[in-house]
């Protein structure tokens, strides 16, 4: 789902999707985590995800999650609806590269073309 919303504001902006990033041995990536459940969050467990969110505007990452479908509690709890969960490790092929998305302490989100997918 794009952030249609952010972009009706200024002509000039582009499509953008909010993503929740965690570290790939987070316990939530598991699939006996709550975020797999279809089940409301608890207000602590929102929060903590909503520290690790961030809007990315890269058309490359538009385009791979625009047809990814979220996770039961995402849709089912008010503060993270509208999300995609991810590791901060995300690789994917556009059709001509591959890439990566990944958190750097210094420079934030990267998103880099890589060699193996």
């Amino acid at each position: 789902m794009m952030d249609t919303a952010l972009a009706a504001q200024t002509r000039l902006s582009e499509p953008s999707v909010r993503v929740i990033l965690l570290s790939p041995d987070d316990p939530l990536l598991q699939g006996d985590s709550p975020v797999y459940q279809p089940i409301r969050l608890e207000p602590d467990l929102a929060r903590y995800l909503l520290g690790h969110s961030v809007a990315i505007s890269d058309r490359r990452v538009v385009a791979a999650l625009q047809d990814a479908s979220f996770l039961p509690a995402i849709e089912k709890t008010a503060a993270v609806r509208g999300y995609y969960v991810l590791a901060n490790n995300y690789r994917w092929h556009d059709g001509k590269t591959k890439l990566a998305l990944s958190v750097c302490p210094i420079l934030g989100v990267r998103i880099k073309e890589v060699h193996d997918v």
